[in-house]
């Protein structure tokens, strides 16, 4: 594969992007391999050093002079190297692109003396094709000989492997607050639990009633032979029906249909207005059922877009899916949430 330094970065920068949650790791990762790509001379073979100060400050957004040395000394060369292995290793598309051309990306950092500014720069090091060889990484640094984790090449290319978003990131709304806890579990026999499914019942009964009641108003209004009540009981009981309808349909029939799935994606009202996506799913480690609310993500393989858990179509109608953003028809996955673990679902061509 002729490839040059220039194009490995920019798929670095694509790959880590492309990552669904940024920490600040991430974002330093990406700092540093733009400032190569932006100063970076001769074929970019000459590395190009940056000061942790300057990458935590362009990470945060914090004023560089206000950023304190024991507030940044967390981050070593090795957990940004740690992030990089396995913002490579989660995805195929990434592994094969690297194990193919025999080259793996290091981090380093220099040895500092007294009041010296920490520094990292990214190395691309060149490894053996077999993997029967440990790969060690090249660290300027007293305790920093730690093991590159080796490329793993799958029997089958498109497979997949599911990760859980943190808690923490995923934005709830504030009746989701109340009834969750901290983690964002919710368990169904302790009080909050009880009081949870009486807010459903109540709410879905007060929908029906509201609406029959709507109907009953509807009728009387026929026989009083007032048109302009008439025509307002009407429009109101169309949109009264609608709103029934899709709120039985995405959120009670949903939240009914946890017990027998265990996973289901997690309703509207559970989550906050900004908040894209995530699932709710049912465990029962001890004798208490406990809902939990989370989101499983994965890389596809065919187009590094992100993959989301998703119902399937006619043909998976009982199954959850893994469904590609950029081709939710196309590319699509299979998903256990045992195993964490994912097949791809499409014709056997994409594997020539």
């Amino acid at each position: 594969m002729n490839i040059n330094n220039l194009e490995i970065y920019q798929f670095l920068i694509k790959i880590l992007n492309n990552k669904p949650k940024k920490i600040n790791s991430t974002k330093m990762l990406i700092d540093l391999i733009e400032t190569q790509i932006d100063k970076g001379e001769e074929n970019f073979e000459i590395p190009v050093r940056v000061s942790r100060k300057l990458l935590y400050s362009n990470a945060t957004g914090e004023v560089i002079e206000s950023v304190q040395e024991k507030t940044v000394q967390n981050y070593k060369a090795k957990n940004l190297q740690q992030e990089l292995d396995k913002t490579i290793d989660e995805q195929q598309v990434s592994r094969d692109f690297f194990s193919n051309l025999g080259i793996r990306p290091v981090i380093c950092e220099n040895a500092t003396e007294g009041n010296q500014a920490k520094e990292f720069w990214m190395e691309l090091q060149r490894i053996d094709n077999s993997f029967n060889q440990e790969v060690k990484s090249a660290l300027v640094n007293d305790d920093a000989n730690f093991k590159v984790a080796q490329p793993h090449i799958p029997a089958n290319r498109l497979d997949i492997v599911y990760e859980k978003t943190k808690f923490d990131e995923i934005k709830i709304s504030r009746r989701a607050k109340f009834f969750f806890n901290k983690d964002g579990e919710l368990i169904l026999r302790k009080p909050k639990g009880i009081a949870f499914m009486l807010y459903l019942v109540v709410g879905y009964i007060s929908n029906w009633i509201i609406l029959f009641s709507s109907i009953l108003l509807f009728v009387m209004y026929v026989y009083s032979k007032s048109v302009w009540l008439i025509y307002l009981s009407f429009t109101y009981i169309v949109v009264l029906t609608l709103f029934s309808f899709s709120a039985h349909k995405n959120k009670y029939k949903r939240l009914h249909s946890l017990v027998q799935r265990r996973i289901i994606k997690a309703p509207e009202f559970l989550l906050h207005i900004d908040q894209f996506n995530a699932d709710l799913e049912l465990n029962r480690p001890t004798d208490f059922n406990i809902a939990k609310i989370t989101e499983y993500y994965s890389s596809c393989p065919i187009c590094q877009s992100r993959i989301l858990v998703d119902y399937g179509d006619e043909t998976y109608k009982y199954y959850m899916v893994g469904r590609c953003r950029n081709a939710p028809d196309a590319h699509v996955y299979t998903f256990d949430r045992v195993t964490l673990k994912g097949f791809f679902l499409g014709h056997e061509a994409y594997l020539k």
